[in-house]
């Protein structure tokens, strides 16, 4: 394999992030990351695209040339459904996938679709994007993990837990074999994802078989700006007799909850601490 240039991109709820790794062979999992010759984050994510890879073609970059140097573009994106359980080349078939599942990751989904349109009138459409979901190690959970006890039809309908944050728990679940000398397959380990969003990880064999995240990146652990996991007889008082319409709703618990909304003084834990 001849050296290639990978650039990868992560739209995050909260931060926009690039790096490029120089590769001649692909990493085994678990490997700590190999390659990497430039970063860049914002933490504006709606910070164009072109602004943020300004970098690599200057002077204090890595010496590309221009896009042309870049070989393939990975994108991280948070929810693949129930039908891109795995990373995929985007072709207008995926693409239309990742749109269709995006109501349910308001704050990843179209942010991931924005910056491979952003990628595509930057680098053209022939350089190859592939997109890695956060749902796809998750896959393997068993019936009884990610069915909800509501009626049977939800499988059907897609109301199931998909859970997220899978590319992170796979590495540290990898990793942390790894660095005990162990193969994955021989361990059975508690993997966290800590970040503005937050979920926990039950891994087994170096399979996913658990998760705190559901349907949505909204459940689970207290987060950031997002409640978690509440009571859904909390949802339906606040319907019934708080006010709310659906879309105010939608911005309390994904916005004004988690440590903003228990602290009050915002999601920044420095500041909770003042």
């Amino acid at each position: 394999m001849a050296l290639v240039n990978i650039l990868a991109i992560n739209a995050g709820s909260s931060s926009l992030k690039a790096s490029l790794f120089q590769l001649t062979a692909p990493g085994e999992d678990g490997d700590a990351s190999t390659g990497l010759c430039w970063e860049a984050d914002s933490a504006a994510p709606e910070q164009p695209l072109g602004a943020l890879l300004s970098g690599l073609w200057g002077a204090s970059g890595p010496g590309l040339s221009g896009p042309e140097s870049v070989g393939v573009i990975g994108h991280r994106v948070v929810h693949g459904g129930a039908t891109l359980t795995e990373s995929h080349r985007l072709t207008p078939a995926v693409r239309s996938e990742i749109a269709r599942v995006a109501e349910v990751a308001p704050a990843h989904n179209a942010a991931a679709l924005a910056l491979i349109d952003a990628a595509t009138d930057l680098f053209g459409g022939d350089t190859p994007q592939v997109a890695v979901f956060d749902t796809a190690f998750h896959r393997t959970m068993a019936p009884a993990a990610y069915a909800y006890p509501g009626p049977y039809a939800w499988l059907a309908e897609g109301i199931r837990r998909y859970g997220f944050h899978g590319i992170s728990h796979q590495y540290a679940s990898h990793r942390a074999a790894r660095l005990l000398g162990r193969a994955p397959e021989e361990v059975r380990i508690v993997t966290c994802h800590l970040g503005s969003g937050c979920s926990l990880a039950a891994v087994q064999g170096g399979r996913s078989v658990d998760t705190t995240m559901g349907f949505t990146p909204l459940d689970g652990l207290a987060m950031a700006t997002r409640s978690g996991a509440l009571d859904p007889g909390i949802l339906l008082h606040l319907l019934r007799h708080g006010g709310h319409t659906v879309d105010s709703l939608d911005h309390l618990l994904h916005h004004d909850s988690g440590l903003a909304g228990l602290s009050g003084a915002g999601n920044d834990l420095r500041d909770i601490e003042r």
